[in-house]
Protein backbone atom coordinates (compact mmCIF):
# COMPACT_ATOMS: atom_id res chain seq x y z
CA UNK A 1 0.00 0.00 0.00
CA UNK A 2 1.04 3.46 -0.63
CA UNK A 3 -0.12 4.42 3.19
CA UNK A 4 3.42 5.01 4.06
CA UNK A 5 5.23 3.86 7.65
CA UNK A 6 5.98 7.63 8.61
CA UNK A 7 2.24 8.65 8.30
CA UNK A 8 1.22 5.72 9.67
CA UNK A 9 3.03 5.92 12.87
CA UNK A 10 1.75 9.93 13.01
CA UNK A 11 -1.90 8.55 12.78
CA UNK A 12 -1.36 6.44 15.19
CA UNK A 13 0.58 8.98 17.88
CA UNK A 14 -1.88 11.41 17.45
CA UNK A 15 -4.86 9.19 17.82
CA UNK A 16 -3.16 7.74 20.86
CA UNK A 17 -2.76 11.27 22.17
CA UNK A 18 -6.55 11.93 21.53
CA UNK A 19 -7.58 9.44 23.88
CA UNK A 20 -5.20 8.86 26.39
CA UNK A 21 -5.95 13.21 26.84
CA UNK A 22 -9.33 11.81 28.12
CA UNK A 23 -8.48 8.83 29.92
CA UNK A 24 -11.00 7.15 27.20
CA UNK A 25 -10.85 3.09 26.38
CA UNK A 26 -11.85 3.22 22.14
CA UNK A 27 -15.49 1.25 21.72
CA UNK A 28 -16.28 0.18 17.91
CA UNK A 29 -19.61 0.70 16.42
CA UNK A 30 -20.25 -0.33 12.89
CA UNK A 31 -22.42 1.10 10.75
CA UNK A 32 -23.84 0.31 6.90
CA UNK A 33 -25.04 2.74 4.78
CA UNK A 34 -25.46 4.03 1.35
CA UNK A 35 -27.30 2.52 -1.80
CA UNK A 36 -28.78 -1.13 -0.95
CA UNK A 37 -31.03 -3.80 -1.74
CA UNK A 38 -34.12 -2.62 -0.24
CA UNK A 39 -36.73 -0.06 -1.58
CA UNK A 40 -35.93 3.03 0.23
CA UNK A 41 -32.17 2.04 -0.89
CA UNK A 42 -33.01 2.55 -4.55
CA UNK A 43 -32.02 -1.09 -5.02
CA UNK A 44 -28.51 -0.48 -6.63
CA UNK A 45 -25.46 -0.74 -4.99
CA UNK A 46 -22.58 1.80 -4.37
CA UNK A 47 -19.38 0.76 -7.25
CA UNK A 48 -16.23 -0.74 -6.33
CA UNK A 49 -13.40 -0.81 -8.74
CA UNK A 50 -10.87 -3.74 -9.23
CA UNK A 51 -7.86 -2.09 -7.62
CA UNK A 52 -10.05 -1.03 -4.59
CA UNK A 53 -10.58 1.72 -5.20
CA UNK A 54 -14.72 3.10 -5.60
CA UNK A 55 -17.72 5.39 -5.33
CA UNK A 56 -20.20 5.35 -2.62
CA UNK A 57 -23.57 6.70 -3.23
CA UNK A 58 -26.19 7.78 -0.88
CA UNK A 59 -29.74 6.54 -0.24
CA UNK A 60 -32.20 8.60 -2.31
CA UNK A 61 -34.93 10.63 -0.80
CA UNK A 62 -38.25 11.77 -0.98
CA UNK A 63 -39.13 15.24 -2.03
CA UNK A 64 -41.95 15.22 0.75
CA UNK A 65 -39.51 14.94 3.32
CA UNK A 66 -36.97 17.88 2.10
CA UNK A 67 -36.83 22.08 2.30
CA UNK A 68 -36.49 21.84 -1.21
CA UNK A 69 -34.19 24.98 -1.50
CA UNK A 70 -31.76 23.13 0.22
CA UNK A 71 -32.05 19.60 -1.03
CA UNK A 72 -28.99 17.62 -2.66
CA UNK A 73 -29.91 15.53 -5.84
CA UNK A 74 -27.05 12.52 -7.37
CA UNK A 75 -25.94 15.39 -9.90
CA UNK A 76 -24.95 17.51 -7.39
CA UNK A 77 -23.16 14.73 -5.39
CA UNK A 78 -19.93 14.23 -6.02
CA UNK A 79 -17.77 11.04 -4.13
CA UNK A 80 -14.09 12.73 -3.99
CA UNK A 81 -14.36 15.43 -6.67
CA UNK A 82 -15.80 12.49 -8.85
CA UNK A 83 -19.35 12.05 -10.35
CA UNK A 84 -21.43 9.54 -9.19
CA UNK A 85 -24.10 9.48 -12.29
CA UNK A 86 -22.27 7.77 -14.16
CA UNK A 87 -22.67 4.56 -11.38
CA UNK A 88 -26.51 5.01 -11.27
CA UNK A 89 -28.98 2.50 -12.73
CA UNK A 90 -31.13 3.75 -15.50
CA UNK A 91 -34.09 3.71 -13.36
CA UNK A 92 -34.53 3.57 -9.68
CA UNK A 93 -37.13 1.39 -7.56
CA UNK A 94 -40.03 1.72 -6.93
CA UNK A 95 -40.82 4.27 -9.79
CA UNK A 96 -44.01 5.85 -7.81
CA UNK A 97 -41.54 6.55 -4.90
CA UNK A 98 -38.49 7.97 -7.11
CA UNK A 99 -37.78 10.04 -9.81
CA UNK A 100 -37.86 8.41 -13.36
CA UNK A 101 -34.15 10.40 -13.87
CA UNK A 102 -31.80 8.87 -11.51
CA UNK A 103 -29.87 12.42 -11.93
CA UNK A 104 -32.37 14.37 -10.94
CA UNK A 105 -33.45 12.19 -7.94
CA UNK A 106 -32.96 13.77 -4.24
CA UNK A 107 -30.75 12.42 -1.82
CA UNK A 108 -29.87 11.55 1.74
CA UNK A 109 -26.78 12.89 2.42
CA UNK A 110 -26.32 11.29 5.77
CA UNK A 111 -23.38 10.53 6.61
CA UNK A 112 -21.75 13.39 5.49
CA UNK A 113 -17.82 13.13 5.13
CA UNK A 114 -16.68 16.77 4.80
CA UNK A 115 -17.19 17.82 8.57
CA UNK A 116 -17.92 14.43 9.59
CA UNK A 117 -21.04 14.35 11.04
CA UNK A 118 -23.71 11.10 10.90
CA UNK A 119 -27.39 11.87 12.82
CA UNK A 120 -30.62 9.69 13.63
CA UNK A 121 -33.93 10.48 14.16
CA UNK A 122 -35.30 10.02 18.28
CA UNK A 123 -39.01 8.58 15.87
CA UNK A 124 -39.19 7.53 12.21
CA UNK A 125 -41.40 10.46 10.14
CA UNK A 126 -43.47 7.21 8.56
CA UNK A 127 -43.56 5.49 12.28
CA UNK A 128 -46.93 6.98 13.50
CA UNK A 129 -46.91 4.94 17.15
CA UNK A 130 -43.37 6.84 18.13
CA UNK A 131 -41.33 3.73 18.18
CA UNK A 132 -38.07 4.43 19.01
CA UNK A 133 -35.63 4.40 15.66
CA UNK A 134 -33.05 1.73 15.86
CA UNK A 135 -30.14 3.30 16.07
CA UNK A 136 -31.10 6.47 18.53
CA UNK A 137 -30.09 5.38 21.45
CA UNK A 138 -26.77 3.63 20.85
CA UNK A 139 -25.69 7.01 18.69
CA UNK A 140 -26.32 8.37 22.14
CA UNK A 141 -24.20 5.86 23.90
CA UNK A 142 -20.84 7.03 21.59
CA UNK A 143 -18.07 8.48 23.83
CA UNK A 144 -15.38 10.85 22.53
CA UNK A 145 -12.63 8.85 21.36
CA UNK A 146 -14.67 5.77 20.22
CA UNK A 147 -14.73 4.54 16.49
CA UNK A 148 -17.72 4.20 14.32
CA UNK A 149 -16.59 2.81 11.06
CA UNK A 150 -18.60 2.48 7.64
CA UNK A 151 -19.43 0.14 5.43
CA UNK A 152 -21.48 -0.29 2.76
CA UNK A 153 -22.28 -3.32 -0.02
CA UNK A 154 -20.41 -2.26 -2.99
CA UNK A 155 -20.90 -3.67 -6.66
CA UNK A 156 -18.98 -4.16 -10.17
CA UNK A 157 -22.23 -4.02 -11.60
CA UNK A 158 -24.71 -2.07 -10.31
CA UNK A 159 -26.80 -5.20 -9.68
CA UNK A 160 -25.32 -7.71 -8.05
CA UNK A 161 -23.14 -7.73 -4.72
CA UNK A 162 -19.68 -7.97 -5.08
CA UNK A 163 -19.38 -7.70 -1.29
CA UNK A 164 -19.84 -5.52 1.75
CA UNK A 165 -16.63 -3.07 2.53
CA UNK A 166 -15.46 -0.75 4.83
CA UNK A 167 -14.65 3.05 3.29
CA UNK A 168 -14.53 5.66 6.19
CA UNK A 169 -14.33 6.26 9.88
CA UNK A 170 -15.42 8.63 12.45
CA UNK A 171 -13.27 8.90 15.51
CA UNK A 172 -15.98 10.26 17.98
CA UNK A 173 -15.71 14.09 18.95
CA UNK A 174 -18.93 14.75 20.45
CA UNK A 175 -22.68 13.50 20.29
CA UNK A 176 -25.43 16.07 20.16
CA UNK A 177 -29.18 15.45 20.78
CA UNK A 178 -31.37 18.28 20.32
CA UNK A 179 -35.29 18.66 20.30
CA UNK A 180 -35.32 21.62 17.73
CA UNK A 181 -32.42 23.13 15.48
CA UNK A 182 -33.20 26.51 17.21
CA UNK A 183 -32.86 25.28 20.84
CA UNK A 184 -29.09 24.23 19.92
CA UNK A 185 -26.55 26.85 20.81
CA UNK A 186 -24.25 28.62 18.14
CA UNK A 187 -21.16 26.94 19.04
CA UNK A 188 -23.09 23.34 18.44
CA UNK A 189 -24.83 24.48 15.12
CA UNK A 190 -21.31 25.44 13.62
CA UNK A 191 -20.58 21.34 14.40
CA UNK A 192 -23.55 19.92 12.72
CA UNK A 193 -24.28 22.74 9.86
CA UNK A 194 -23.57 20.42 6.94
CA UNK A 195 -25.71 17.14 8.47
CA UNK A 196 -28.72 16.44 6.34
CA UNK A 197 -30.98 16.43 9.35
CA UNK A 198 -29.96 19.75 10.71
CA UNK A 199 -30.08 21.48 7.37
CA UNK A 200 -34.11 19.80 6.44
CA UNK A 201 -34.55 21.24 10.12
CA UNK A 202 -35.63 18.03 11.64
CA UNK A 203 -36.67 17.89 14.75
CA UNK A 204 -35.80 15.30 17.95
CA UNK A 205 -32.58 14.48 16.31
CA UNK A 206 -28.93 12.72 17.26
CA UNK A 207 -26.35 13.74 15.55
CA UNK A 208 -22.48 12.60 15.88
CA UNK A 209 -19.57 14.91 15.18
CA UNK A 210 -16.13 13.32 14.21
CA UNK A 211 -12.83 14.45 15.25
CA UNK A 212 -11.92 16.36 11.51
CA UNK A 213 -7.75 15.28 12.82
CA UNK A 214 -8.62 11.83 13.14
CA UNK A 215 -11.40 11.19 11.17
CA UNK A 216 -10.77 9.47 7.38
CA UNK A 217 -12.20 8.30 4.36
CA UNK A 218 -10.54 5.67 2.53
CA UNK A 219 -8.06 5.91 -0.86
CA UNK A 220 -9.14 1.82 -0.90
CA UNK A 221 -12.13 0.34 0.82
CA UNK A 222 -11.94 -2.37 3.03
CA UNK A 223 -13.00 -5.83 3.17
CA UNK A 224 -15.51 -6.83 5.34
CA UNK A 225 -17.32 -9.78 4.10
CA UNK A 226 -17.50 -11.79 0.72
CA UNK A 227 -20.21 -14.22 1.02
CA UNK A 228 -18.17 -17.22 -1.32
CA UNK A 229 -15.43 -17.07 1.10
CA UNK A 230 -17.96 -18.07 4.27
CA UNK A 231 -19.54 -22.17 3.97
CA UNK A 232 -22.54 -20.99 5.44
CA UNK A 233 -26.04 -20.63 3.13
CA UNK A 234 -28.32 -17.90 2.55
CA UNK A 235 -28.31 -14.41 2.00
CA UNK A 236 -26.48 -13.17 5.37
CA UNK A 237 -22.81 -11.79 5.24
CA UNK A 238 -20.71 -12.68 7.88
CA UNK A 239 -17.46 -10.69 8.63
CA UNK A 240 -14.32 -12.67 7.05
CA UNK A 241 -11.75 -13.99 8.85
CA UNK A 242 -9.13 -11.03 9.14
CA UNK A 243 -11.79 -8.65 10.59
CA UNK A 244 -13.39 -11.40 12.82
CA UNK A 245 -9.63 -11.20 14.45
CA UNK A 246 -9.92 -7.63 14.56
CA UNK A 247 -13.64 -7.31 16.68
CA UNK A 248 -12.79 -10.18 19.12
CA UNK A 249 -14.09 -12.67 17.03
CA UNK A 250 -17.26 -10.99 15.78
CA UNK A 251 -19.30 -13.32 13.98
CA UNK A 252 -22.85 -11.90 13.39
CA UNK A 253 -24.57 -11.24 10.14
CA UNK A 254 -23.70 -7.60 8.60
CA UNK A 255 -26.59 -7.07 6.07
CA UNK A 256 -28.93 -4.90 8.33
CA UNK A 257 -28.73 -0.98 8.64
CA UNK A 258 -28.12 -1.44 12.54
CA UNK A 259 -25.48 0.19 14.14
CA UNK A 260 -23.10 -2.83 15.38
CA UNK A 261 -21.05 -3.09 18.79
CA UNK A 262 -18.66 -5.75 18.74
CA UNK A 263 -15.83 -6.40 22.04
CA UNK A 264 -13.29 -4.38 22.52
CA UNK A 265 -10.25 -5.57 21.96
CA UNK A 266 -7.73 -3.00 21.76
CA UNK A 267 -6.61 -0.85 18.45
CA UNK A 268 -6.31 -3.73 16.82
CA UNK A 269 -8.93 -2.34 14.30
CA UNK A 270 -8.24 0.50 13.72
CA UNK A 271 -4.77 -0.31 13.19
CA UNK A 272 -6.38 -3.24 10.36
CA UNK A 273 -7.80 -0.52 8.38
CA UNK A 274 -5.25 2.38 8.40
CA UNK A 275 -2.53 -0.39 7.12
CA UNK A 276 -4.99 -1.99 4.53
CA UNK A 277 -7.17 1.57 3.16
CA UNK A 278 -4.05 3.07 1.14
Amino acid sequence: MSFGIAAFLCVIISFHKYVEGDKHEMKPYLLRVGADSTPAGGKFYSHIFENGSYIFIPIPEKKEKLILGKARRYRDFEWRNNSIVPYLPTNLYPRKMWTDDPPHQFIHNDPEFQTFTYGSPMYNQDNSNGRKEKNYNTLLKMEKGDILAFYAAFSRDGANIHGYYFFAYFIIHCVIPYASTDSLSQEKQALVRNNHHFIHKRQNQVVVVGCPNNSRVFNEAVLLSLRPTDVRKGNNYYPCRSIQDCLGKYDVAMNRSTVRKPPWIGAAFKEHLDLHSA
